[in-house]
């Protein structure tokens, strides 16, 4: 069983390495994510910003759950004078119809929100 301790710590190690890349990749400008599919962050930000009541979106993942079913979670900023119940339902139909994210959770947050206040 010894063994298989360091091939275990050597996969772990690989697992955090990939983590790390993601991360990293994830703040590019022009990420391409693979779940089935490639999918350009700037690009699926560019088209949410648009959308009624968006003022900002970060925090925005996407990730294969199981072939072929993709899943996303993100932090939606609203502007201060948006219907703040109505915001997200363009947000996950563009998501879903667009780029075939058939799971999303998206937070809304007011624009003036102060994440890093939070933040250790």
């Amino acid at each position: 069983m010894s063994a298989l301790l360091p091939a275990r710590a050597a996969q772990n190690d690989q697992t955090q390495h990939e983590r790390d890349q993601a991360d990293r990749d994830e703040n590019a400008d022009s990420e391409q994510v693979s779940c089935g599919m490639k999918l350009d962050m700037a690009a699926i930000r560019a088209d949410i910003l648009p959308l009624p009541g968006v003022a900002e979106v970060h925090d925005l993942h996407i990730w294969t759950i199981t072939s072929g079913m993709e899943s996303s979670s993100g932090h939606v900023a609203i502007d201060s004078d948006a219907n703040y119940e109505i915001v997200l339902d363009p947000v996950l139909a563009l998501l879903r119809d667009k780029y075939d994210v058939s799971h999303a959770t998206m937070q809304r947050e007011p624009r003036e929100f102060d994440e890093s206040a939070n933040a250790k």
